[in-house]
């Protein structure tokens, strides 16, 4: 049977704050949830606090003498385990800004998602939380005696005399500066008593996932997987701009510091406004039935109870101090103490599930986004989902089906991290020789992606990537010592190829062959490549693609292709070809390998067409709207192979094939986004100049779209047979969304696929994110690429052949 949750206090060694301050006689009051195994080492390593106790001062500030914590630093343990059972995974979970450490358990904060067969089972798992440094609900913080104050912040200037009377600013009222690398720095701490090495999943909201990503870029090695959620990688000047507000509320309440109830009140009101959109506001607090001119509007009333219900529960300092610390969240900003070098989201080693929450508005999603971005341009496995949510940013504290489903999610992530001991280790550098095919927007941003992140790829990766040949229609630069990649396009353009097609470059691949661990990267849309992927294979050289023509072929000739790799022990990586640097083939491979059974993908598969979409809504004309894609590298050389649509027909095609189903191109049905009869023209400018004439057709059909809360998008459907002997149905075109569907909230060149399975169901399993440009693809390539290196000195499996 499983014991119940607990609550307990752990004295904890002094913590030198950033700012200069010192945070004595140290303690943090931590939850935990786990098997029965683990209470003699929870015993030995910490103050168990008695069950009736948790349960009658539950969300009642803590406010100790220094006498109190004097005492609880001095009371011994019991002998007892140093750590606990490591075959039990530990979950390290981190509360938002007026959360207290009661994860789970009767009124905890993610109640609905942990317990007995719940998604965090404490009988599989050990849960810990700890109440934030700075909090007021056990461990240090303001409310305690003897917490420092601003006039302690030592690494700084004292602060200049305030006039007579004036006490708004005095800084012996204010508790000492707090930031996410101190709250961080807390938790190791804790971590360390605990004797706890590793940390199967580290997640949290809001600051949580503020102080989460902090963690892992403090302690790398530390945290497999991490899933900050609502969250950005800095404090917007949006979010520091609202806790100001927050704050003067405070300072300005007459009653400031003893008792400022009105002003913390009034602090939270504010802070209500952002945690909740406007659609959930209106749906649960839309307006009275009757007016009145003395009656409340909901609205009115819910923030009063949402202001009255902190003031009685929290701390005013304690506030202050969080709103501080969430304005000094800067990962980029190196922690004082820490040594000098690359600092920021280059350290992180965990593998990542960033979500945003759609109608967040004090964390847009685009932060999660452009933290996905970054991390898989560094060869990290990192993956973005989405909450569909009218509330706004505390969607991940309603929205319980799709948290337990992205909770899933992030604990079946590949583990990252380091292997245990996180001292650094010293390896020989693994050499990739990489042969380039296309030097234009994706070759070329990988070309840069290369030269600007050389270092850091040998540092965390233990991988030297040598371009060695770069090649495009007119030209051939090889050299076995390496391309500079300072000169590469001035090299590049002082040779000449003897002809246009793949044979003259299977000399090139005898030469490859030689040098360690060699890689094919095709970074074109060129016809004909899968007989030199054939004969790069047979060569033993890897191949990865972002050209999506061979995986298009015939399927015995796709077949014989992956037969090739097979043989000769070689990997093929593809996962560019859909969705640029989105996981989605990935996604869909893990599904198909856990049995679960795909019944539709359905997915806006082209940035560019996206793009499109996007700018025709907001007014832009047809033809001047793909004139910008082109400008911006969105487009295929001839904008005409996007809006014919066999681009997203081509990766229907392959989602489908990786489903098993023996399909071919004949067997998608296609309407393209633009009429026929404009797809003719081969010359692009005149092809461009063409598209004016139907610039008032198309604003007409959105204006009617308009009228009819609709939005254009241009979608694929991928549908396997439901029973034997049915047909699959592929279908890509232009189709009328209402504005509550998935692809009616994509922006730019967002792209998605939603797949809908049989564990999947309810609520489809989404990925989501930029779906072109080159510099997004370039990083999924890099990151192919980095799986090759991974595989080729045994640190993980390849995918693909």
């Amino acid at each position: 049977m499983t014991p119940p949750p607990g609550v307990f206090d752990l004295p904890l060694p002094d913590l030198p704050l950033e700012a200069g301050a010192r945070v004595t006689s140290h303690v943090a009051r931590g939850w935990w949830w786990g098997p029965e195994q683990d209470l003699p080492w929870l015993r030995a390593r910490a103050h168990i606090i008695p069950e009736e106790t948790v349960r009658e001062n539950a969300l009642r500030v803590v406010r100790r003498t220094k006498e109190q914590l004097r005492a609880l630093a001095e009371t011994p343990r019991p002998n007892g385990p140093a750590s606990p059972d490591a075959s039990v995974p530990t979950v390290l979970l981190v509360h938002a800004l007026t959360g207290d450490m009661r994860a789970g358990g009767p009124g905890g904060w993610w109640e609905p998602v942990i317990g007995p067969g719940k998604v965090f089972d404490p009988e599989k798992v050990r849960l810990l939380c700890f109440n934030n440094l700075g909090s007021c609900y056990g461990s240090s913080g303001p409310a305690d005696e003897g917490f420092p104050l601003r006039v302690d912040d030592s690494r700084f200037v004292p602060p200049a005399p305030l006039p007579k009377g004036d006490l708004r600013l005095n800084e012996h009222q204010l508790p000492a500066t707090l930031t996410p690398w101190d709250q961080a720095r807390a938790i190791l701490q804790a971590l360390d008593a605990l004797g706890i090495e590793r940390v199967s999943l580290l997640a949290g909201g809001s600051l949580g996932g503020m102080i989460v990503l902090c963690l892992a870029v403090l302690d790398p090695e530390r945290f497999e997987r991490i899933a900050p959620i609502a969250a950005a990688a800095e404090a917007s000047t949006w979010v520091v701009g609202w806790n100001h507000v927050a704050r003067q509320a405070l300072l300005l309440d007459p009653e400031f510091p003893e008792a400022p109830a009105r002003g913390l009140e009034l602090a939270r009101q504010l802070a209500m406004l952002t945690y909740r959109a406007e659609p959930g506001l209106d749906a649960v607090h839309g307006k009275n039935p009757s007016w009145s001119s003395r009656a409340l509007y909901p609205i009115q009333s819910y923030l009063e109870y949402q202001g009255q219900k902190l003031r009685a529960r929290f701390d005013a300092r304690s506030y202050l101090a969080l709103l501080g610390a969430m304005d000094h969240h800067d990962l980029s900003r190196a922690p004082e103490g820490e040594p000098d070098g690359e600092w920021g989201v280059s350290r992180i080693r965990a593998s990542t599930l960033a979500v945003g929450i759609d109608n967040d508005q004090l964390f847009y999603p685009e932060h999660m986004k452009k933290l996905v971005e970054r991390l898989r341009g560094q060869g990290r496995h990192a993956e973005y989902a989405e909450i569909s949510s009218i509330h706004g940013h505390d969607g991940f504290l309603i929205e319980w089906g799709r948290l337990d489903a992205l909770l899933r999610r992030a604990l079946a992530l590949p583990p990252g991290g380091g292997g245990g001991s996180r001292a650094p280790s010293v390896e020989p550098l693994t050499e990739v020789n990489l042969l380039l095919l296309g030097r234009g927007t994706v070759g070329g941003n990988l070309l840069e992606q290369l030269r600007s992140q050389q270092s850091v790829l040998a540092r965390e990766h233990g991988a030297r990537l040598r371009v060695t040949g770069i090649v495009d229609t007119r030209h051939l630069l090889f050299d076995t010592r390496g391309v500079p990649l300072n000169q590469w396009r001035e090299r590049l353009d002082q040779t000449q190829r003897s002809g246009s097609g793949p044979g003259d470059l299977l000399e090139v691949l005898d030469r490859m062959r030689r040098l360690p661990t060699p890689v094919l990267v095709d970074c074109t849309a060129a016809d004909g490549m899968g007989f030199l992927y054939a004969e790069a294979f047979k060569r033993g050289i890897h191949v990865v693609t972002a050209n999506k023509k061979p995986l298009a072929l015939p399927w015995e000739s796709r077949e014989q292709l992956f037969s090739t790799a097979r043989a000769n022990q070689r990997a093929w990586h593809y996962e560019t070809t859909v969705g640029a640097s989105l996981p989605v083939i990935r996604t869909l491979a893990d599904l198909v390998r856990t049995g679960d059974k795909v019944r539709l993908i359905e997915g806006c598969l082209s940035g560019t067409l996206g793009f499109l979409c996007d700018q025709l809504t907001q007014g832009l004309p047809l033809s001047r709207a793909v004139r910008l894609a082109r400008e911006r590298g969105y487009t295929e050389p001839h904008p005409r192979d996007d809006l014919l649509g066999l681009d997203v027909a081509r990766k229907a095609l392959i989602l489908a094939r990786e489903l098993g189903l023996v399909v071919s191109q004949e067997d998608v049905e296609v309407e393209p986004f633009v009429p026929k009869q404009l797809l003719a023209e081969d010359d692009v400018e005149r092809f461009l100049a063409s598209l004016e004439a139907w610039d008032k057709t198309f604003a007409a059909r959105i204006e009617g779209l308009r009228a009819e809360r609709r939005v254009l998008r241009y979608l694929a459907r991928v549908e396997p047979p439901a029973k034997e002997g049915q047909h699959p149905v592929l279908k890509v075109g232009p189709i009328a969304v209402p504005q509550d569907h998935p692809a009616a909230r994509l922006r730019g060149s967002e792209s998605f696929v939603a797949f809908t399975t049989e564990r999947h169901t309810e609520w489809p399993l989404l990925v989501q994110g930029a779906g072109a440009g080159g510099a997004v693809t370039a990083a999924g390539v890099l990151a192919d690429v980095l799986e090759v290196a991974r595989a080729s000195t045994g640190r993980a499996l390849a995918r693909g052949a």
